[in-house]
């Protein structure tokens, strides 16, 4: 029994001891865990790149040690970690395996090095390193919190970030949450997920922690690291305060993939950005999508404080509206290089960059199928507070038509080489430019062929898209048509400026400015070539907010040009090589008042069919009242100095048009040594000595000549033809000259004729026909009148066809006075009495006039026949017996009939024979008396004998008498 109860007891004993070991051993680890913390962080830190340079730490029981006056220093560059009020809670199994379960940190402070040693590849590396570890094993905290996190520059006394941080590390997943702005009322949080090795997940998030921006981080074999970034705008643009990031204001999704290719020992870093961007809607842009594409490579520079980027990109922007610029598809293509330092950037895209659009359109401006591409390299710049800085370039633009509402063109190409420009736009670019586009629709106005070339210089201002354009151009077209109107090479040169405002847009083009034409063509007149030139500055501008139904477009002041063409035609006549100096008011375009200014054309030549006309200075004014224009002006016609008043009436919207003439009463001697010298068809053997003259004419078209007409008045004209002297010549001769050409006279008077004898009181009416161009006219006067002897003679109706050698007619002689017949033969001694009337057919040949079978009788009742021979006579008396009884006869013979027959030959040779009835009381008193008596006699001889004996007839114009004085 003893022995069985000793063994009992011994074995309770060994119990014992174990025991009391045991509760030793927990005691002493209990006493000692500040020590064996100590040692876990220190190798943890230790084997992380840091050294622990102080710690100071304190049990607070079995679960729980607090660590003041913590700092770190990284081996590799110096950075410091200050930590402060740090708790620590843990299990003391598991803080034997190196875990703890939580960690609170009231302060932390990470003091960055001033030596920038920390370079952009290290923190690469950096990174790579600790995205292709898997940290859920190897982080020992299973919960942390830092209450106050802080970044510092050196000894920097404001921090660069202050931030609470809180982490955790529980069912395989590491995840962090970082809270900014911690003492505002907006605060936002950003949180980090570990899902595995080489994979993390970067989200945004709002008050709420709902997500706002999501990026994974990914290591792949291709790309080592590869990052996706999808993120609204929207609600990430509360996160731009904190990193000081304008965010703009749209609320847009985004979708971007970025690759990267690091090589640490060359310090490149290749990458791949591909990504989406949509739903942009604001009010400065809107956009449904982009698309991005980049590749290229980082260089990292040896300062560490730069980089150089080389990439070519894509863009595709779809239903993109900005301000006034919409495009439903526009792709951009670039390849560029340049470097990142901290005071900005800098760089050049290669030539090439390439711009498309299907459609592009810039305010009302719609543009076709637009291909943009650059031929020359262009730098670049940016600095904060300064804007961008683009460097000059070159850029060719193709499109396939241009739509601008009244404007369209076809296709074109331009060439543009500008110098440097500012954004904001400010300060000043130089540029060239030229291009062609094949055709061009303004209204109803069509342009083809159309060349332009400009320099100059634009000045910007950073309120408006322009604010002036100083520089020169030159505009050319093969061809300009609208409606009737045709124009072939015209060009337009001039050299001015341009000044933008919000609504206007004003300028002046310099003195000098130029348009051209090869040839021209309105309906049927033709210009052979023209050029208009302006002698002083033109200003202009141009209402942007006009509309056709209210408001003025296009003003401009007043101006003036000088035009030069090589010559005018039309249907009607034609204008010879000549210069036109044009004067105009201020006017506005669409025409809202009338228009109107000075015309001045010195030498104007016109020509109609194979006659040319030459006309001196020819000046005026001239008015357009939106629908006609008008010109009243005066000029002379050079070779019968004739001084004409012109007025010009021509619509602008049809061809019709008129002109009307008249001059002011021209001396007709002067008028009448003019004709002799310009044609060939004034009787040379007309002479003029007195006498006024007048012309009033119109000329009528529409498309084609309609009518021309001149009026001619005549007023006391007086002067001879051949030897036929007349004064006091009155007539109104209105000539038409086309359709046909006819001329028409109501009254033609002449006041004295003198032939030898006098001849008052002619009137008669004339017509003149042309029935065919190819023939000569036909003149035809009717009621003629004239006084002769104190009796009258008459024509009803005589036609003179020139066409024709001969020509008919017959005047009719009333009460002709014997005793003035008597008179003009001179017969000494004879005296009569009585008056006779008859008819003279008469013969106009080539020859001259002639008379056959003209019959002339006495008056009733009859008259009286005296003759008493002078010495003469007597000598006749003696010669024989039938004399003597004739003599007796008629010495007082009474007739009752005498009836004579006459001739007239072209020489003026006159052959009368008379039959005379009558009686004579002396001889015999109860028996009839019948003679025939024959008169052979040449009335030329007769009349030039009157003439010298007796001059001119008194009555005959003073002025006549005294330029033909015999």
């Amino acid at each position: 029994m003893f022995k069985y109860y000793l063994c009992v007891n011994r074995k309770k004993s060994y119990l014992l001891v174990a025991v009391l070991l045991f509760c030793t051993l927990v005691a002493a680890l209990l006493f000692n865990l500040p020590g064996i913390l100590r040692d876990q962080l220190e190798a943890r830190f230790a084997s992380a790149g840091f050294e622990l340079q102080s710690m100071r730490v304190t049990s607070l029981g079995l679960n729980a040690a607090s660590i003041s006056g913590m700092q770190l220093r990284s081996a590799e560059d110096g950075m410091l970690i200050k930590l402060s009020q740090v708790r620590l809670g843990y299990q003391p199994g598991e803080l034997l395996s190196g875990y703890i379960n939580s960690l609170e940190i009231g302060s932390m402070e990470v003091h960055l090095p001033d030596s920038g040693s920390h370079s952009v590849m290290q923190q690469l590396r950096q990174l790579r390193t600790l995205l292709d570890e898997d940290w859920r094993g190897r982080v020992p905290v299973r919960q942390a919190a830092v209450a106050h996190f802080a970044v510092y520059r050196g000894e920097q006394a404001n921090p660069l970030l202050s931030v609470q941080l809180n982490f955790s590390n529980r069912d395989n997943l590491l995840q962090g949450e970082i809270l900014l702005f911690p003492q505002q009322q907006h605060q936002r949080f950003l949180q980090l997920q570990q899902r595995g090795g080489g994979e993390w997940l970067l989200e945004a998030t709002d008050r709420d922690q709902q997500p706002v921006l999501s990026a994974t981080l990914q290591l792949q074999k291709s790309s080592p690291l590869t990052i996706r970034l999808h993120t609204n705008l929207q609600e990430l643009r509360a996160w731009g305060a904190l990193f000081q990031i304008p965010f703009p204001p749209h609320q847009a999704q985004m979708d971007v993939t970025l690759s990267l290719v690091p090589d640490f020992d060359k310090l490149e870093v290749g990458f791949e950005l591909d990504g989406m961007l949509e739903q942009v809607n604001d009010e400065t842009l809107q956009l449904q999508r982009a698309d991005l594409s980049a590749r290229g490579e980082i260089q990292l520079q040896q300062d560490q404080r730069s980089v150089q980027i080389e990439t070519a990109s894509s863009m595709t922007l779809y239903g993109l509206k900005r301000g006034p610029i919409t495009s439903e598809e526009l792709k951009i293509n670039s390849t560029a290089h340049f470097v990142i330092n901290e005071s900005g950037l800098q760089g050049v895209f290669d030539s090439g960059l390439q711009m498309h659009a299907r459609q592009f359109k810039y305010q009302d401006v719609l543009l076709q199928r637009v291909d943009m591409n650059s031929t020359q390299q262009q730098t670049f710049a940016w600095q904060s507070g300064s804007g961008w800085v683009m460097g000059a370039s070159r850029v060719v633009i193709n499109h396939q038509g241009v739509n601008a509402g009244s404007v369209k063109t076809g296709a074109g190409s331009l060439d543009l080489n500008h110098g440097e420009w500012r954004f904001p736009l400010t300060q000043m670019t130089p540029y060239e430019i030229s291009g062609q586009v094949q055709q061009v629709e303004f209204g109803r106005t069509k342009f083809a062929g159309v060349e332009l070339q400009s320099m100059g210089k634009v000045y910007w201002q950073e309120s408006r898209p322009v604010s002036a354009l100083h520089g020169d151009v030159d505009l050319r077209s093969a061809s300009i048509s609208r409606g009737d109107l045709n124009i072939r090479k015209a060009r337009f040169i001039a050299s001015g400026k341009v000044d933008v405002t919000d609504d206007d847009l004003t300028g002046e083009l310099d003195a000098g400015a130029q348009l051209q034409s090869g040839g021209m063509q309105i309906k049927d007149v033709s210009v052979k070539s023209m050029q208009m030139k302006s002698t002083k500055t033109q200003n202009f501008s141009l209402n942007s907010n006009a509309n056709d139904s209210s408001d003025v477009l296009w003003s401009f002041g007043e101006n003036r040009f000088e035009i030069e063409h090589r010559g005018v035609a039309s249907s009607a006549m034609a204008l010879a090589a000549g210069s036109i100096e044009l004067k105009s008011d201020s006017w506005s375009y669409p025409l809202r008042q009338n228009l109107s200014g000075d015309v001045k054309m010195p030498a104007v030549t016109v020509k109609s069919d194979k006659s040319a006309y030459t006309f001196g200075s020819t000046q005026g004014e001239f008015e357009v009242d939106g629908k006609l224009l008008t010109i009243d002006a005066t000029t002379r016609y050079k070779a019968t100095a004739t001084g004409l008043r012109l007025k010009i009436e021509q619509s602008l919207q049809q061809g019709a048009g008129t002109l009307s003439f008249n001059s002011k009463a021209q001396s007709l001697e002067k008028l009448g040594r003019a004709m002799k010298r310009i044609t060939t068809a004034w009787p040379q053997e007309l002479l003029v000595a007195t006498g006024t003259a007048k012309f009033d004419g119109s000329v009528a078209w529409d498309g084609g000549l309609q009518e021309s007409r001149v009026d001619i008045s005549v007023s006391k004209g007086g002067g001879r033809y051949a030897e036929v002297y007349f004064s006091g010549l009155n007539t109104d001769f209105k000539f038409d000259l086309y359709p046909k050409i006819e001329g028409r006279a109501k009254k033609i008077s002449i006041k004295l004729i003198d032939i030898g004898v006098p001849i008052s009181g002619l009137s008669a009416s004339l017509r003149l026909e042309w029935p065919k161009k190819a023939k000569k006219p036909v003149m035809t006067f009717s009621n003629l009148k004239l006084s002769l002897l104190k009796g009258r003679v008459t024509g009803k109706r005589m036609r003179i066809d020139l066409n024709r050698r001969n020509h008919d007619f017959t005047l009719a002689l009333h009460h002709l006075d014997i005793a003035e017949i008597v008179r003009l033969h001179g017969f000494a001694g004879l005296n009569a009495a009585g008056k006779v009337s008859g008819t003279i057919p008469v013969r106009l040949g080539p020859k001259g006039v002639s008379v056959r079978k003209g019959r002339i009788r006495a008056d009733k009742p009859g008259g009286t026949i005296s003759y008493v021979p002078d010495e003469k006579g007597k000598v006749l008396k003696s010669a024989s017996l039938q004399s003597e009884i004739l003599l007796n006869l008629l010495r007082d013979f009474r007739y009752d009939v005498l009836d004579a027959e006459t001739e007239y030959k072209t020489d003026g040779q006159l052959l009368m024979k008379m039959q005379l009835i009558g009686k004579s009381p002396q001889e015999f008193k109860e028996h009839p008396v019948h003679l025939n008596l024959t008169l052979d006699q040449n009335i030329l001889s007769l009349l030039e004998s009157l003439r010298s004996v007796n001059g001119l007839n008194e009555r005959i114009d003073k002025r006549v008498r005294q330029t033909y004085k015999q």
